[in-house]
């Protein structure tokens, strides 16, 4: 199943609780990090945090393209996930392409825009609103 995005409506939030940008770097913005939550994960929602399989696709990343995040090991990810803010070719087939943002770019751009300390952006970036439909 493939997911589409609605990122925001318009709105982001630099200081906060929720999902924050933990690294904007030129072709991405990822987030997710269990790490970067201002409030723990409840016990209840832990459960379900699990290393996933690696489901590659022939799905290019190109701008807007949803794809998880990992370390070296291709069965790593988990909660992290990465939004292309332009195209990455050098990622095809290698990681594992998950849905793509069909409204809201203007917010993934700002995002993209964000003044950075190498990777890390200077201040606190969430994304306040995220709708999710499968397609």
């Amino acid at each position: 199943m493939r997911v589409a995005l609605v990122v925001g409506d318009g709105r982001l939030q630099v200081k906060g609780s929720g999902r924050k940008e933990s690294r904007v770097i030129d072709e991405m913005s990822q987030g997710g990090m269990l790490n970067t939550r201002t409030e723990a994960l409840p016990q209840r929602a832990q459960q379900y945090v699990r290393m996933l399989a690696p489901e590659f696709n022939d799905t290019p990343h190109v701008k807007g393209t949803l794809s998880m995040a990992r370390t070296d090991d291709p069965g790593s990810a988990s909660t992290s996930f990465f939004i292309c803010t332009g195209p990455a070719p050098s990622l095809d087939g290698k990681y594992t392409v998950f849905g793509q943002v069909v409204d809201g770019m203007g917010v993934v751009d700002a995002i993209d825009a964000a003044p950075v300390d190498g990777e890390t952006p200077t201040q606190r970036i969430e994304v306040t609103k995220v709708t999710v439909r499968t397609e």
